[in-house]
C-alpha cells in the first residue's frame, strides 16, 4: 500500500476532468492537455474551461471580428451599432420607403439616389397625399411613421369606437373618415414641405458645383498660361550659356538597350536678351542601328521665340556642344 500510494507509475484520476492519467504526467496533463483546465481569454481576461473556449470566442463582445460589408476590424460589441449607423457599405432602405420607394444600396450611395430620385420620391408623397384625401383613410405605409399610427389595419369595430360607438352603417362609414386624426395630414405636410427645400437645396448645390467647376477650370488654365510665362522668362536669363541636366539617363540606357527608339528634348533658352530661340535634342543610337550603334547624338534645333522680328535670319553664329558624365 505504501508502494503504490507513492508510486509515479500508477494511474489516477485527474480531479478536473476525471480522465485516468500516470500520476508522474498529472500536474502537466492539468496545466496544459486537460480539457477542463482554466484559461483566460486575451480580449475579456474572463475565465473558462478550455473546452468552452471555441464557444467563447463566437460570444465574446470584446473580441475583433471584421464587418462583413466594409471589411473594418471592430469589436464585437461594436458591430451593431456600426453597421446600423456608420458603415458605409451596409445595405439600407431608402428614406422614403414609408412612402413607397422599394430602393436598397450602400449607405454612401444613400446621398446620390435622394438627388436622382427628387421627383419620384415628390410622386410617392403625392399618391399617398390623394389616398389620404380620397379615402380618409392613413395608407398602410404611413403606420410606420410613429406610434401615434396604428400598426394594424382597422377594421369595421375599431371605426365604430373611433365615432363613439355608432352602429356600423353607412352613415357610420362616412363619418369615421371625418373621425381620422388631423396629426398624419400635418405630418405629410411638413414632410412635403421638407421635400421641396431638400430638392432646393439640392439643386443649388448642384449649380454652385457647376460653377466651382468652371472656376477651377479657369483657374488652371491661369495657372498653366503663368507657368509658360515663367518657364519662357528663365529660358531668356541664360544669356546663351545652357546646362542642360539630364535625370533618369540610367532608364534611357536600359530602352536603348531594348531597342526602343530614344530621343530627349531640352527646355527652350535664348542665346540673348533679346536672342535666338534654341533647345537641344538628345538621340541614343540603338544597338541594331545600321551606322553609328550605341552612340550619343547631340543637335541643335531653332525654334519660333519671342524676339524673332527683331533678329537677323538665317542664323549664324558659333555653337560650342560638350557632353559631361558626371557618373
Amino acid at each position: 500500500e505504501n508502494h503504490l500510494a507513492q508510486c509515479q507509475f500508477t494511474t489516477v484520476p485527474c480531479p478536473q476532468c476525471l480522465q485516468a492519467v500516470r500520476k508522474s504526467y498529472l500536474e502537466e496533463h492539468k496545466a496544459v492537455e486537460c480539457q477542463k483546465r482554466l484559461v483566460s481569454c486575451p480580449d475579456c481576461v474572463t475565465h473558462f474551461c478550455w473546452d468552452e473556449k471555441e464557444l467563447h470566442e463566437q460570444q465574446c463582445l470584446f473580441a475583433s471580428v471584421t464587418c462583413q460589408y466594409c471589411e473594418l476590424d471592430l469589436i464585437r460589441d461594436h458591430m451593431e451599432s456600426h453597421c446600423d449607423t456608420d458603415c458605409p457599405k451596409a445595405p439600407i432602405a431608402c428614406n422614403f420607403s414609408i412612402f413607397g420607394c422599394k430602393e436598397r444600396m450602400q449607405r454612401h450611395d444613400l446621398a446620390q439616389h435622394m438627388q436622382e430620385f427628387t421627383q419620384m420620391h415628390m410622386r410617392y408623397m403625392a399618391e399617398y397625399l390623394r389616398s389620404l384625401s380620397l379615402n380618409g383613410t392613413t395608407p398602410k405605409p404611413l403606420r410606420m411613421l410613429g406610434p401615434s399610427v396604428s400598426t394594424e389595419d382597422p377594421g369595421p369595430a375599431a371605426l365604430v369606437s373611433a365615432c363613439g360607438g355608432v352602429r356600423p352603417t353607412a352613415s357610420c362609414s362616412i363619418s369615421s373618415a371625418s373621425c381620422q386624426p388631423s396629426e398624419e395630414m400635418q405630418r405629410l405636410r411638413e414632410m412635403d414641405g421638407r421635400l421641396v427645400k431638400q430638392d432646393h437645396q439640392l439643386r443649388e448645390l448642384i449649380i454652385l458645383k457647376e460653377t466651382q467647376a468652371g472656376q477651377l477650370a479657369e483657374l488652371r488654365r491661369r495657372v498653366s498660361v503663368l507657368e509658360d510665362t515663367v518657364r519662357e522668362l528663365e529660358a531668356q536669363q541664360c544669356h546663351g550659356i545652357f546646362v542642360w541636366r539630364l535625370r533618369g539617363f540610367s532608364g534611357l540606357l536600359h530602352n536603348q538597350e531594348a531597342g526602343l527608339t530614344v530621343v530627349e528634348h531640352s527646355p527652350g533658352f535664348y542665346t540673348s536678351h533679346p536672342g535666338y530661340k534654341l533647345c537641344l535634342r538628345l538621340h541614343l543610337q540603338s544597338p541594331t542601328a545600321p551606322r553609328c550603334s550605341n552612340y550619343i547624338s547631340l543637335f541643335v534645333h531653332t525654334m519660333q521665340g519671342t524676339f524673332d522680328g527683331q533678329l537677323t535670319w538665317p542664323f549664324q553664329g558659333t555653337i560650342r556642344l560638350a557632353i559631361l558624365d558626371q557618373g
